[in-house]
């Protein structure tokens, strides 16, 4: 549960927008899933960067405010960067679960046969 706090409000969003792409696609025709699936691949990892890009400018907010850990600016940076990156490895794994999805359910084409005429 670390991994959530750290990663901040951002995490609870990358993973609604998985569930959300996954139910959806489960609800939809065979044919139709894959792209849906698809969808939610690029959709987490907007949303993932997006987390990543939000706690960039709170991590340089607290540096440049000080407060009661001024003089300490390296190691908040380093701290908060680390916690920054959880927005970017959730959705990462995410996003490989709904592309790896994607492919499976897949329509399959079908194939031309080479039987001479």
């Amino acid at each position: 549960m670390d991994y959530f706090r750290d990663g901040g409000w951002g995490m609870w969003a990358i993973l609604l927008g998985a569930i959300v792409f996954a139910a959806y696609a489960a609800s939809r025709p065979k044919d139709e899933r894959s792209g849906v699936l698809l969808g939610g691949c690029i959709f987490v990892i907007i949303q993932g960067v997006l987390g990543m890009a939000t706690g960039m400018v709170a991590v340089s907010h607290a540096v440049a405010e000080g407060g009661p850990l001024a003089g300490r600016g390296a190691e908040m940076t380093a701290v908060g960067l680390g916690e920054l990156a959880n927005c970017g490895t959730f959705s990462s794994v995410l996003a490989m679960a709904l592309g790896l999805g994607a492919i499976v359910t897949r329509p399959k084409r079908p194939t031309l046969s080479s039987s001479p005429a």
